[in-house]
């Protein structure tokens, strides 16, 4: 169960969920009411805190982790008093039974020692050094050896005392309360100011180690020497590494639970918050006729065209990759050219429409003003009896053109000659 800025909202299962609508500029704060109990976990809220702003927020998180047991059995001659010690992870306490057994639960993955102390007793092993990863840790067993006089007398007895100070013994000081030298890596911090090292820390079996637990970008870890701490680095969802011992499916860094595919990608598989598997998404590309801030321009289908739409004169096309206008060549009726895929059936360029054909043509077809067929024309042509100097002609007498007689009863004339370029005169 979550609390969204103090309301309830139950949630039944894992994958992308919608909790809340909020007004931009809104303030959220989301957190873990109740804990998941079938199976027992250990849920946290990351980036669970803060202002909605023009969209929707996509980065909150909730991580589980499922919590588990270390259990196993103390035998010997009263295995119903023994206390046993948890370190490492967490720090704990629990009692054996009549049986002997005992478990401590609720504990996330992680490296743990267990120490039994029973005064009077020394134990085979002396500890248990136990990872838990993803699984209960069972058989942690031990066994009750019996010394001949008490841990705590003050007097060192047998070969199963290291050490006895008596009223002084304890998991803080020199002599732990088993009667052994409390010592670097035993998972109890030696903190009594004798002549002893003093211990800083004690993680057991952890001290050196510079990797910190799973979900942990950084941590505190115990120097090998256990003189002070040093800074550890850990696995976590949005690391940009796949750990499936972890329960990872994926890990794409900084894009996990990503709105959008990358720039130039349609379509594309997004790896969910929590990196727990892939969700397909879509992304914005050259071609999709949206214009975005890395492109100059996009028209969609129609980017890289060289040609104009018919009945254009000119037009601008985006070129294929985005990146500006390219000049398209233009197809209208009156460019000289007879598009026949557009239904022109000629095209006389500017002549398109005239009546007036060439010189030296007494008739023509000409194109008409649609381009869709043919008009009839009419021609100034030398021999038409009309002087169109515009074309060099300085006479024109029409059927006489040429002639080399003067008509009849006529002595002596003006002829012009058969070009229409030249007067020349004739005789009878």
């Amino acid at each position: 169960m979550l609390l969204v800025n103090g309301a309830e909202f139950p949630v039944t299962e894992g994958g992308r969920i919608t909790l809340a609508y909020a007004r931009p500029n809104a303030t959220y704060k989301i957190t873990v009411k109740t804990q998941p109990s079938n199976p027992a976990q250990l849920c946290t809220v990351v980036n669970g805190e803060g202002k909605v702003g023009q969209v929707d927020v996509l980065d909150v998180a909730i991580t589980c982790a499922t919590l588990h047991r270390i259990s196993g059995t103390v035998t010997g001659e009263h295995p119903a008093g023994v206390t046993l010690m948890l370190s490492g992870g967490t720090s704990a306490m629990s009692k054996a039974d009549e049986s002997g057994a005992y478990a401590f639960d609720g504990l996330v993955d992680g490296n743990y020692v267990v120490t039994p102390v029973l005064a009077g007793y020394a134990f085979q092993p002396q500890n248990q050094a136990v990872s838990v990863a993803a699984a209960d840790a069972t058989g942690q067993d031990f066994v009750e050896i019996p010394v001949s006089s008490l841990c705590g007398d003050g007097f060192v007895n047998s070969d199963a005392e290291q050490c006895d100070q008596g009223a002084r013994n304890s998991n803080q000081g020199d002599c732990l309360l088993i009667c052994r030298w409390n010592v670097c890596g035993d998972g109890f911090v030696n903190q009594s100011n004798s002549v002893r090292d003093v211990e800083t820390c004690d993680d057991g079996p952890r001290n050196g180690s510079t990797t910190c637990l799973y979900g942990q970008k950084s941590c505190q870890v115990c120097k090998s020497d256990c003189s002070g701490y040093e800074t550890g680095k850990g696995g976590y969802c949005g690391d940009g590494r796949t750990d499936p011992a972890n329960g990872e499916a994926c890990d794409d860094g900084g894009r996990n639970g990503a709105a959008t595919c990358p720039y130039g990608q349609a379509s594309c598989q997004i790896c969910k918050a929590d990196c727990s598997g892939y969700v397909a998404g879509t992304g914005p590309y050259c071609g999709d006729k949206i214009k975005n801030d890395t492109e100059a321009c996009d028209d969609g289908l129609y980017n890289g065209l060289t040609t104009c739409p018919y009945g254009t004169k000119s037009c601008q096309h985006c070129n294929a990759t985005c990146s500006g206008y390219v000049s398209g060549k233009p197809s209208y009726c009156g460019d000289g050219v007879a598009d026949t895929a557009n239904g022109e059936a000629c095209d006389d360029g500017d002549k398109n429409g005239s009546t007036t054909c060439l010189y030296g043509q007494a008739s023509c077809k000409n194109c008409n003003s649609t381009c869709t067929g043919s008009v009839n024309g009419h021609g100034s042509y030398c021999g038409d009896g009309h002087i169109d100097t515009a074309y060099g002609e300085t006479c024109d007498a029409g059927a006489q053109n040429g002639s080399a007689t003067c008509p009849s009863g006529v002595t002596s004339c003006q002829l012009c000659s058969g070009i229409c370029t030249a007067m020349r005169v004739g005789g009878p």
